[in-house]
């Protein structure tokens, strides 16, 4: 490359105009060669960003930290300035002075005109400037906002980032495939259906679709052996279950009692010869002191008695299980005490009379009273000998 003092590979310009370009190397950008206008130049010297110097006589013009070196070219007199001949008188502005050094150089100077004052955010695109002390960097990037509206592609306009929004239906047609979104319709399929029973077939329970086949055989009831465990046969599907229980037999070892079965034995009491007849109970009462005492000799009421005395001659005898019908209930009383007095009614040491009657189905109601000259009808204990009583429940 031929050296820029070198007018016959670049020959000089004899009038200067503002898109006229000049060869500078950009110090902030890994001093990479490049050009920019005279009326850009001219523009950033009468802003006051720059000092002039013209230090050396050959090489590119350098603009490194605010001072603009253009070398002083020694290729020849200097015949014009900016097409201007003859008498050129040059002025000085925006803090430029301009010194004459010996008869042919000419000294413009800024000292102070580039000197940074205060900052100013003006504005929010375009260059950033330093215009009288004043650098302004413009607020390239303001808080965003953001909205959904409209549809198509999201945007940025300005500060405002719009994201359009199409609220979304759901739909759940079908049963197979996969989910889809069209348009602003999502469809998820009904993948699981309602599942139907069936009982068909043998085997293994199965799932084909929504059919869930349960198979079911009946099965038939055999009742062969009288000993062994219950078996279940496959493929005939036989349930046999043995004659545990085998023929009844039938003892009447006993005379009173409820019947009873136990295993394979049947028991009916055998209650005399009154079969058919009524139920029979003779017992034998005592008294001694306040307390009175009983045994049963013949009981076919089955159950137990029991012997109670509320107050002086007032007795109950109560049977655990007898059932005795109203009007079919006989009750017949042995007294030995009333024959102590030879005389009957109102002689003797123990003229009485006893009498017993039903009072519920299970109760027999026993009265004693006096028959002594003191105190006819009064109620009274049994004399010292024993009272024997007898009751007949007849059946219905």
């Amino acid at each position: 490359m031929a050296k820029i003092s070198n007018t016959s590979a670049y020959p000089n310009i004899s009038n200067l105009d503002a898109a006229d370009y000049l060869i500078l190397t950009d110090a902030e950008n890994s001093l990479l060669t490049k050009s920019c206008t005279i009326g850009t130049l001219q523009s950033f010297i009468a802003s006051g960003g720059i000092t002039l110097t013209t230090t050396g006589s050959s090489g590119s013009s350098t603009l490194i930290d605010g001072v603009l070196n253009i070398p002083e070219y020694t290729a020849g007199d200097v015949n014009s300035v900016n097409s201007q001949t003859g008498s050129v008188v040059i002025t000085a502005s925006g803090g430029l002075t301009i010194t004459e050094t010996g008869t042919s150089t000419i000294n413009i100077s800024g000292t102070g005109a580039g000197n940074f004052v205060s900052l100013s955010v003006n504005g929010n695109s375009s260059a950033a400037t330093l215009i009288s002390g004043v650098l302004n960097i413009p607020q390239y990037q303001r808080a965003i906002t953001v909205s959904t509206g409209g549809t198509g592609a999201s945007s940025l306009i300005g500060a405002n980032l719009n994201i359009p929004y199409d609220p979304v239906t759901l739909s759940t047609n079908g049963n197979s495939g996969l989910a889809s979104l069209t348009g602003t319709v999502l469809n998820i399929p009904q993948y699981q259906r309602a599942i139907t029973v069936s009982t068909n077939n043998f085997g293994a329970a199965t799932l084909t679709g929504a059919n869930l086949n349960i198979p079911y055989n009946p099965i038939s009831l055999t009742t062969n052996g009288t000993t062994g465990d219950a078996t279940l046969t496959n493929g005939t599907n036989i349930l046999n279950i043995p004659v545990y229980q085998s023929n009844l037999t039938l003892a009447t070892g006993t005379t009173s009692g409820a019947a009873s079965i136990s295993g394979g034995t049947l028991t009916i009491p055998n209650y005399g010869n009154n079969a058919g007849g009524p139920l029979i109970a003779v017992f034998k009462l005592s008294i001694s002191g306040t307390t009175l005492s009983g045994s049963a000799f013949v009981n076919n009421f089955g159950g137990s008695w029991t012997f109670t005395r509320s107050v002086a001659g007032d007795y109950v005898a109560t049977n655990s299980s007898a059932s005795m019908t109203e009007g079919y209930v006989m009750c017949l009383v042995n007294n030995p005490n009333v024959t102590v007095s030879p005389n009957g009614a109102g002689g003797g040491s123990y003229p009485e009379q006893t009498s017993a009657e039903r009072k519920t189905s299970t109760e027999i109601k026993i009265i004693n009273y006096d028959l002594s000259t003191s105190g006819v009808g009064v109620k009274k204990d049994f004399g010292t000998s024993d009272v024997w009583v007898e009751v007949r429940s007849y059946p219905l």
